[in-house]
Formats: structure tokens, C-alpha cells, sequence
């Protein structure tokens, strides 16, 4: 099998998901492709079996060029093999709201562009106060993203990772 994994990240924690979905899908013997949709694709699909698609949620929307390549190749990915995944904090922190933040994050994103992915997944993300500006840092303080962070038992001066790892690979795995 062939898989190509694209992604669209704001500070990397997607694109180490999309790595590990890529590494988990190689070591069953499947060639594997992995794009940054920072640029925009301009590769073909063709060949591919499957393709995998994820966003990192930044504001409560995708990454504009995961949301690009969507509007641009959504005739194409309507033939193809397809899974979805997001990486944000909600998941994590709100579980009691996984079923309308499934509904909102890939559901909705799937009908809009009149996709049926074989399978969608949530994963949690990474907060890294050392990567954002002063004024993102400012408005996730007065958010209580901190608080939320430090009650949760994270030391919110060192990166706070949110991913299970474990999870990933076995929802990678099921693709194969």
C-alpha cells in the first residue's frame, strides 16, 4: 500500500503526529509519503491508497492550508482511501464535549467538502508558552489556559504535551 500523509501545523505538534502516524503505517511494510501543507500541494494524488489529512485547531478553526488543500482536492480525496485527524487542547481538556467537537472538527468538515473518511481521530496537542508571542502568551493567561494547565498538574513554564501516544499509533495501526 501506498499512503501519502499531508498536514497543516501552527507549531509543530501536528506535524510530530503526522511523523508517527507515517512511522507506525512504514513499519507494516507500506510505503508512506509525508507533506507540510505550509506549502500548497501541487503533487498529484494519484497512487496513493490512502491519505491522511490533519490540522492542528488554532481559534477554533483548522490551519488554513489543511483547509486548502481540502477545497482545492475534495473531487479527487471522494475516490480515494480517506482518514482525518486534529490535534488541539478541547479534546483533552473538555472530553464531556468529544461528541460535538467530533461533530464540529471533522464531521462538519467532511460533509462540507462531501467527504466520507473511513476513520476520524482527535488527538490532543502540545502548549509551548516559548514558542508564542506576547500577544498569544497574554490571551491564553487571561483565557485561564495557565490555571487549566496547572490544576491539571502540568508545570505550564515547560511545554505541556497533551498527545497519547499510544492512541495514535493504535488509530495509525487501523489504517494498515
Amino acid at each position: 500500500m501506498k499512503a501519502l500523509v499531508l498536514f497543516s501545523t501552527k507549531y509543530g505538534s501536528t506535524a510530530e503526529v503526522a511523523e508517527s502516524v507515517a512511522t507506525t503505517i512504514r513499519s507494516n511494510g507500506n510505503d508512506v509519503d509525508v507533506y507540510n501543507l505550509k506549502k500548497p500541494f501541487d503533487g498529484t494524488l494519484e497512487g496513493y491508497d490512502l491519505i491522511i489529512l490533519g490540522s492542528g485547531i488554532i481559534a477554533g478553526r483548522w490551519i488554513r492550508g489543511a483547509r486548502k488543500f481540502l477545497a482545492s482536492h475534495h473531487k479527487t480525496l471522494d475516490s480515494k482511501r480517506l482518514a482525518l485527524f486534529i490535534c488541539g487542547s478541547e479534546p483533552y481538556f473538555e472530553p464531556h464535549r468529544n461528541d460535538e467537537l467530533r461533530k464540529r472538527y471533522l464531521e462538519d468538515i467532511a460533509t462540507e467538502h462531501g467527504l466520507q473518511p473511513e476513520s476520524m481521530a482527535m488527538f490532543g496537542g502540545v502548549f509551548d508558552f516559548s514558542k508564542y508571542g506576547l500577544v498569544v502568551t497574554k490571551l491564553l493567561t487571561k483565557m485561564g489556559v495557565v490555571k487549566v494547565l496547572e490544576d491539571a498538574g502540568f508545570d505550564a513554564s515547560k511545554p505541556c504535551d497533551l498527545r497519547d501516544w499510544e492512541e495514535i499509533g493504535i488509530w495509525a495501526s487501523g489504517l494498515v
